[in-house]
């Protein structure tokens, strides 16, 4: 039976937007080879500066008043030199971020024009797309190629030696053609996967008021890439625009 797919025919249950920044996301963490709890935003993105590895959350005091949830090297005595990064409680790490957000907000209208100049090009999808076009146009061409050798070679008596080395340069070059394609539409996705964090980036940034600032989870998500700490207490929040900003722990 005949079918069809249509698109925007009913509301999403989950908005396009959301559905690719959390793609993205999982994307990001899949990438990083570690696994991540995601009870909180700072799961899988706090960075040890001496080794590398994850910080991961631990709860002090669990049974009493004075429970507290700390952040801890991973790996901190598991290699031969113990690592020398601090643990860090998980207020001073939202509080830290909204240090860097703010020194990030200090130069708002600059930063917000130069990820919209950003934003522009990564949307400009034209050249790639027509890459795309063509490159598939030479995928069909060369198939009908291979579709009229296997057609000829069934039907009329042939060198099969040249016929097979025919068959393989042509089955080589399709394959070639395959794996240009896909790049290049990984190239376009990645672009769009690009636009889009600034999108988010970018509504976070004109919503955040300096002296109301509060610390949600959804800003972090939308504009925090990763925290790395070192020894000496430094803090460096990357966000997701390319901007790092040094607090002290």
């Amino acid at each position: 039976m005949p079918q069809y797919y249509v698109e925007n025919s009913h509301p999403a249950i989950i908005e396009p937007r959301a559905w690719d920044e959390v793609q993205g996301i999982m994307k990001r963490r899949k990438a990083s080879g570690k696994r991540h709890e995601c009870s909180t935003p700072f799961s899988g993105i706090v960075i040890c500066g001496d080794c590398g590895s994850v910080y991961g959350s631990k709860v002090w005091h669990s049974n009493d008043p004075y429970r507290k949830v700390i952040w801890q090297c991973n790996s901190k005595f598991k290699n031969e030199e113990k690592c020398r990064t601090p643990h860090v409680t998980e207020e001073r790490l939202k509080d830290g971020f909204l240090e860097a957000l703010s020194i990030l907000h200090e130069n708002r209208e600059t930063l917000l024009n130069d990820i919209r100049d950003v934003k522009h090009d990564l949307e400009n999808c034209t050249e790639v797309n027509a890459k795309i076009t063509e490159t598939a146009h030479e995928m069909e061409v060369i198939a009908g190629l291979i579709q009229k050798a296997i057609e000829d070679n069934a039907v009329h008596a042939q060198d099969q030696e040249e016929y097979n080395r025919r068959y393989n340069e042509l089955a080589d070059h399709y394959e070639k053609l395959k794996t240009k394609l896909e790049t290049l539409e990984q190239e376009r996705d990645d672009r769009e996967y690009k636009s889009n964090v600034l999108s988010g980036f970018l509504f976070e940034m004109t919503e955040f008021k300096y002296l109301d600032a509060e610390f949600t989870d959804a800003r972090c998500i939308a504009m925090l890439d990763h925290v790395t700490i070192y020894a000496d207490g430094r803090m460096i929040y990357s966000f997701l625009n390319g901007s790092d900003i040094t607090v002290m722990l």
